[in-house]
């Protein structure tokens, strides 16, 4: 009787890491589905935006800030140290 209840103790045991393990793979599970619906929204944005682009639509962004102009050789001037 006693080895028939060490069996079903370790029985159980074998159940109850089985069941974490498939726990843990949902959680993993879940996790991938996120991820991939996010890819699937990503991919969506960027197929209207080249549906728009091969229409000719593009969207125009809005510049908080204009453009920075860079000037390079002898036109080129260091702007001067308030401190000096």
């Amino acid at each position: 009787m006693e080895v028939i209840l060490l069996v079903f103790a370790a029985i159980l045991f074998v159940l109850v890491v089985m069941f974490e393990v498939f726990v843990a793979m949902l959680f993993v599970f879940a996790v991938i589905l996120a991820v991939f619906a996010f890819t699937l929204v990503c991919n969506e944005v960027i197929f209207a935006e080249f549906v728009a682009t091969v229409d000719g639509k593009l969207a125009m962004v809005a510049e908080l800030t204009p453009p920075t102009l860079f000037t390079v050789g002898d036109a080129a001037v260091p702007p001067k140290s308030l401190a000096s």
